[in-house]
């Protein structure tokens, strides 16, 4: 995402280069983008303690859970037709 301009300028370089996003398809990468940062999130939460204990796992899984579940809530209709 920090080089969504940087598909813009693509096409001006390369004439071979055919792929246009739209602002839908962001929409969904920044989703699926801000989604996979709850697991490296969680992923360093765990990691960073040299024997992680079951509590600490719970806690983050729960987390991961709850994340999920709130974003499909509240995003299922931007995924409803992937194209």
């Amino acid at each position: 995402l920090q080089y969504k301009e940087a598909f813009g300028h693509f096409q001006e370089l390369d004439r071979h280069y055919h792929l246009t996003q739209t602002k839908n398809k962001w929409k969904k990468a920044t989703i699926i983008y801000n989604n996979l940062k709850i697991f490296y999130n969680a992923t360093n939460a765990i990691s960073v303690v040299k024997d992680p204990t079951s509590n600490i796992f719970f806690k983050e899984f729960c987390e991961i859970k709850m994340k999920i579940e709130k974003c499909v809530q509240v995003h299922m209709s931007a995924f409803q037709i992937w194209q």
